[in-house]
């Protein structure tokens, strides 16, 4: 089984404040999130799109649809499973669909996806 979660207007960290640096909410990042039925209609198309992709182009189909969405390379910082922590820039995902991110040496590197723990978004160096 497999979940997903958007908090919209709920406020996770007021119970739980060991997640007050790593979640958000939408309505504190939109002039006006969306309602929930919208959201739902907007998730399930995105997944529908991504699983229409992955059954006619293969995984490589699905990547560059990802890629093409993804803006300026992202900083980033990823919490890795071996308890490695990687800052960079996102570059998104190579054709095996791992993630590719240049670090503050200038060196890409291919981190395998399912060696990622958590990736957040940082602040620019």
């Amino acid at each position: 089984m497999v979940g997903i979660g958007v908090n919209v207007t709920n406020r996770p960290w007021v119970a739980a404040p060991e997640l007050a640096d790593v979640a958000t909410c939408l309505a504190d990042v939109l002039p006006k999130p969306p309602d929930i039925p919208s959201l739902t209609a907007l998730t399930l198309d995105a997944i529908a799109d991504a699983q229409h992709a992955m059954q006619h182009g293969g995984l490589e189909s699905a990547v560059a649809a990802f890629n093409g969405q993804i803006g300026e390379p992202l900083q980033v910082v990823l919490l890795l499973n071996s308890d490695r922590q990687l800052t960079g820039r996102f570059l998104g995902l190579n054709s095996e669909g791992h993630l590719r991110v240049v670090t503050q040496s200038g060196k890409t590197e291919v981190v395998e996806h399912n060696k990622v723990a958590r990736l957040m978004e940082s602040k620019p160096l």
